[in-house]
């Protein structure tokens, strides 16, 4: 569904309404409506081909993709690239895929970040990742 709704997105804001109808259609005539862990590429392929700015929600929900798939990596890079200011999702689901693989550092790391941003601390959703 991520992968779905990414590449929705990315035709929308490039003005490739047709190509978008295409992947709607496509989506709606998947059986179960969830990607396996390959779909995270194409959608990469969308996200990196987009000429307008990315805006939190594309760029959340790359990361949740990647998170889901457990391609932190790939996660961390959307993260760390990011030029709208990250949100409390942003954080949490980064925090939520790297504490999944056990990369406590990087989480200590992200979470001294949301801390200074001073824009969006901590939750209870964040302290209970």
């Amino acid at each position: 569904m991520v992968t779905y709704n990414t590449s929705i997105n990315g035709f929308c804001k490039k003005g490739d309404l047709d190509t978008a109808r295409r992947v709607l259609d496509q989506m709606k005539d998947s059986k179960d409506c969830l990607p396996s862990t390959g779909d995270t590429k194409n959608a990469q392929k969308v996200f990196d081909e987009m000429t307008c700015e990315r805006d939190i929600i594309t760029c959340n929900t790359m990361i949740h993709g990647f998170c889901k798939n457990g391609d932190v990596n790939d996660a961390q890079k959307v993260f760390d690239e990011m030029t709208c200011n990250r949100n409390m999702i942003t954080y949490n689901t980064m925090i939520h895929g790297l504490g999944k693989k056990g990369d406590l550092d990087t989480v200590r790391r992200v979470l001294d970040r949301m801390k200074d941003s001073k824009d969006c601390l901590p939750d209870t959703v964040t302290l209970q990742l």
